[in-house]
């Protein structure tokens, strides 16, 4: 009965609080009023008689079976152990308690101290903050580390004390917020960040990345230092200052520091830097091409420290398309050094990104939103070999072939750099009178015949005045490096290259693809060695995709192609488009009739090979021709290039007599 009495007690107990086992636990709750069990009306029955336990006979008497009766709290006993844990509970909650007041209150004052920033996003939902600091205005990503640094040392110089690595990282996600989001909840306004150039209301914005934020204005007018810029500039992490620009100076003082071959090809590397600093149009891409020891790298990292200096001045090609636009992120001149060959798929990203173009990829830690690159931005290549052979990518390209440079007249680094140096300042204060000078020609600037690259070619007509050049030498130079450029492409194209050989000898062709294949093969055109392979040449399945792609070179030969079909098959056809009699002007010159300019040097020897060699009686385009007609003509030019003219042949060279041979 013992035994008995024991589980009666306990099930009376849990029955008055109602939670079960609570007071066995330790808990101690106010219980509450519950009626009497049957179970429990027994016992007490019992009791009454004597039967039940006698530890609870004095809790069982004066107790009525039906009555109800309020518990009364039972403290439960504890040991010093248990106490001892409670404590330590105890304290940890309210220390954490005390922690989360601390970082609210952090979050908030964080927040309050950018009260007096400009917060705005862009279009692609990134956060910004504008600010006044030391005297001038800085513009960061709110979660770069230049908006991290200031906003941490305001916090410090204000309340004394370091922000916390979670207080700061709440405060930012708030801050963000409010970049996005006004006081009323509606969408802010969408506004523009621009990376070292910027136009506005016809006027050029070129960031000096001082530490004072200074920046170039330049208009009609002239050009002039802004220390507030009406446009917002962001810089990277690897960006350096421009040097200061002098007014006063001319673009010719930096002639003795750039090697060039000629005055054409001079031309056409200040064309590029004058183009290079106009936003918001495509850029021709500078491929700058020598043997060892021509200054390649050199004349890149001059280049580029004038324009746009930062830690990468020179830089290695990136092997896929992200790498590239992360480049062209942190970067505005984009400088690729000592390059050996460019493969199809990195030939096509650098067209894109010179005439403008976006790459998107997954934001870190989400399932489904997207990053987006945007750019359209100058390109410097240099190397030893045609690095450009693609036709796309010699379109867009304006190629210099730089002299070797005599060993008598190399410099020390050292004393190069020092130099070059001193004359910047000057140097940049040139570049910016040229684009001056094309803003105000750029209305009344009309080309009659525009290239591929039209606003560059109308840009740099509209600079000419500016910088002292006759009126139309920009276009005649132009054309000739364009006609240089194809050059270059059919010689690294052995199909096109089979393709003209055959037309001159042959009025028209008419024929399936393997039928043209035949006729190359037979006519010696191509070897059978360049027949068989993947790259060189195309199978009989892909030659009309081949022919589409060489297309710009055979119309530049008068080679016209068509297809079309016949008897349910496809006929290709090939035929020479004839001449038409029209004289050309300097204002439009034409191809065919544009000067050519020739990295050759002829020998008696008739040393001839792909660096630009050719035997002087019967070499032609870098081979040895056996007909007469097709060879060089010696005439007299007066700046040293040849003109290309409709019989195939090459007049008014400048010969000067070296060492028993002829140098052209």
């Amino acid at each position: 009965m013992g035994n008995l009495s024991q589980k009666v007690k306990r099930k009376y107990l849990r029955s008055l609080n109602n939670y079960p086992d609570s007071i066995t636990r330790g808990g101690n709750h106010q219980f509450k009023q519950v009626p009497l069990s049957d179970e429990l009306k027994q016992a007490v029955h019992k009791g009454m008689k004597g039967k039940a336990d006698p530890n609870i006979d004095s809790m069982m008497n004066n107790i009525p079976p039906e009555q109800h009766r309020e518990a009364e709290p039972i403290e439960p006993a504890t040991s010093p152990q248990r106490q001892a844990v409670e404590t330590k509970k105890q304290k940890e909650q309210q220390g954490n308690s005390e922690e989360e007041a601390k970082k609210e209150s952090q979050s908030t004052k964080i927040v309050k101290l950018t009260s007096q920033v400009e917060l705005f996003h862009t279009e692609d939902d990134n956060a910004y903050g504008r600010f006044k600091t030391g005297g001038h205005v800085e513009t960061w990503p709110i979660r770069s580390t230049g908006f991290s640094r200031w906003l941490k040392g305001k916090y410090l110089n204000v309340y004394h004390t370091a922000v916390s690595k979670q207080g700061y990282e709440d405060a930012i996600g708030t801050i963000e917020a409010m970049a996005q989001f006004d006081d009323e909840g509606e969408v802010k306004p969408v506004k523009k960040v621009y990376k070292r150039i910027a136009e506005k209301d016809g006027e050029i914005f070129i960031d000096l990345c001082n530490d004072k934020w200074q920046a170039v204005k330049i208009n009609s007018d002239g050009w002039e230092i802004t220390d507030l810029p009406p446009v917002y500039f962001i810089r990277s992490n690897i960006e350096q200052p421009m040097p200061m620009p002098e007014k006063g100076g001319s673009i010719d003082i930096l002639k003795p520091f750039i090697n060039h071959r000629s005055e054409h090809e001079w031309k056409m590397i200040v064309a590029w830097m004058i183009a290079s600093l106009r936003p918001g149009y495509p850029y021709p891409i500078l491929t700058i091409q020598g043997e060892q020891g021509s200054a390649k790298s050199t004349v890149t990292r001059a280049l580029k420290e004038l324009i746009d200096p930062d830690t990468q001045l020179k830089r290695s090609l990136p092997k896929n398309e992200k790498d590239m636009f992360i480049a062209a992120k942190n970067s505005w001149v984009l400088p690729f050094d000592n390059l050996s060959g460019i493969s199809n798929a990195i030939s096509d990203i650098l067209c894109r990104i010179s005439t403008g173009s976006s790459f998107a990829t997954k934001t870190l830690y989400t399932n489904d939103e997207e990053f987006t690159f945007s750019a359209m931005q100058p390109i410097i290549l240099n190397g030893i070999d045609d690095i450009a052979q693609r036709n796309d990518l010699l379109d867009r390209s304006i190629i210099v072939y730089l002299p070797p440079i005599d060993n008598k007249k190399r410099q020390y680094e050292r004393e190069f750099w020092k130099e070059f140096e001193k004359v910047k300042p000057k140097v940049l204060g040139a570049v910016f009178d040229a684009i001056s000078g094309a803003i105000k020609a750029l209305p009344k600037t009309k080309l009659s015949e525009k290239p591929r690259m039209a606003d560059f070619a109308q840009w740099a007509t509209a600079a000419e005045k500016a910088l002292g050049w006759e009126k139309g030498e920009f276009m005649r130079s132009y054309m000739a490096n364009n006609q240089e450029a194809i050059e270059q492409g059919i010689e690294a194209n052995p199909f096109a290259d089979a393709i003209i050989q055959f037309m001159e000898e042959n009025n028209e062709f008419v024929g399936n693809a393997t039928k043209l294949i035949e006729k190359l093969k037979n006519g010696a055109y191509v070897d059978e060695q360049t027949v068989k392979s993947k790259t060189a040449f195309p199978s009989s399945k892909n030659v009309r995709k081949w022919l589409r792609r060489i297309n710009p070179y055979l119309r530049n030969k008068r080679i016209r192609y068509t297809e079309y079909e016949n008897r349910k098959r496809r006929t290709l056809k090939l035929d020479k488009v004839p001449q038409k009699s029209s004289p050309s002007s300097p204002s439009s010159p034409k191809a065919s009739q544009a000067p050519v300019q020739r990295h050759f040097q002829g020998y008696d020897n008739g040393y001839d090979n792909s660096k630009g060699y050719a035997k002087i009686v019967t070499g032609y385009d870098n081979k040895k021709l056996s007909s007469p007609q097709k060879a060089y003509k010696t005439g007299k030019g007066d700046d040293g290039y040849a003109s290309y003219d409709n019989s195939g042949a090459f007049s008014d060279i400048n010969k000067k007599q070296q060492n028993g041979a002829w140098k052209i």
